[in-house]
């Protein structure tokens, strides 16, 4: 009887580093899974219309909302936090605890500007990166 609690400290252990290893998986998931959003949306072909739709509303928009939903969705950098927020969120069943879930988002984010760092796709027009 003696063993039981010790073998019940090292079973909390383990779940412990399980669940730290699973957030640090689904952050690496989340943050390459944005890097592909943020370059199909930003360099490839199919959204180019959409992206000159919003560069008009970013520099020409009617409204303070869609100046506002412009410059979003222009800026790789505030693009990139909702990108992995919401892919986060698509996750959020697969990650064991919700607790978790800003630690995925953030590490994800955290990844996502990392590779864009080294791929050379971190910038925008307002100089973040």
């Amino acid at each position: 009887m003696d063993a039981l609690p010790g073998l019940v400290e090292s079973a909390e252990s383990v779940r412990t580093a399980a669940l730290g290893l699973s957030a640090v998986l689904f952050a690496a998931l989340v943050g390459l899974a944005s890097v592909a959003v943020l370059d199909a949306w930003h360099l490839g072909s199919l959204f180019a219309g959409l992206r000159a739709r919003s560069e008009y509303w970013r520099d020409e928009g009617g409204w303070a909302a869609t100046r506002l939903l412009g410059e979003l969705l222009t800026c790789r950098f505030c693009l990139g936090y909702h990108v992995s927020f919401w892919l986060s969120i698509l996750t959020l069943p697969l990650v064991p605890t919700a607790w978790l879930l800003p630690f995925v988002w953030l590490g994800g984010r955290a990844v996502e500007r990392l590779v864009g760092r080294e791929a050379g796709t971190d910038h925008d027009h307002r100089g973040y990166g």
